[in-house]
């Protein structure tokens, strides 16, 4: 009785390991994005595919982009740019005797924050573009290779 109980769960844990009931298809999507007739260098391409798997992609230089192994059907898109980050602050020790608590360097001055880690970027995109279920950005992929391009206004 116990071997059928291990046997059981083998079985199971075999299945959902393989997919059963799997067969999904799947496609790759390549394409070019664009905001205003600019490349969205920087930016990242998020796909929300028809399994509820999401694919992303930096895209490169020249607004280009390709995405493997996205499942057949109703593809929602978002594009996320990269925001500046805040700088980072001195460091605060409430055992030294430095003003505020912060601790005092050789020459007893602050150094400045690094610069924004961030790449300038000529554009801002619009929040809309960032949530797939409120960008208006959507397809259906249908085929093994398909290229999907914008240009966003």
């Amino acid at each position: 009785m116990n071997r059928n109980l291990v046997a059981f769960v083998l079985i199971g844990f075999l299945a959902a390991l393989s997919g059963c009931g799997g067969g999904v298809q799947r496609g790759t999507v390549h394409g070019t994005l664009k905001y205003q007739g600019k490349a969205l260098a920087g930016s990242t391409v998020i796909f929300l595919a028809s399994d509820n798997q999401t694919h992303r992609a930096e895209i490169g230089k020249d607004g280009t982009y390709s995405i493997p192994g996205v499942a057949y059907g109703k593809v929602q898109v978002s594009i996320q740019q990269e925001v500046a980050r805040v700088p980072i602050r001195p460091q605060f020790d409430q055992n030294r005797q430095g003003k505020g608590g912060v601790a005092e360097t050789k020459d007893s001055q602050i150094p400045p924050p690094p610069p924004s880690v961030a790449p300038k970027l000529a554009y801002t995109l619009p929040a809309l573009y960032a949530d797939p279920t409120n960008s208006g950005l959507s397809f259906e992929l249908n085929s093994a290779d398909i290229e999907w391009s914008n240009d966003l206004k």
